[in-house]
């Protein structure tokens, strides 16, 4: 009864670790953008 439950758990902390992962490197590559624009 407790396997699903630790199942379920493992995704959505691995959901929660996916989209942190992908907000930093959205936030890296919007300044590492910005920060290249301004020399041009």
């Amino acid at each position: 009864m407790t396997l699903p439950f630790i199942f379920i758990h493992l995704v959505l902390s691995r959901e929660t670790e996916l989209t942190a992962y992908h907000k930093a490197r959205q936030k890296y590559v919007n300044e590492f953008c910005f920060h290249n624009s301004s020399f041009f």
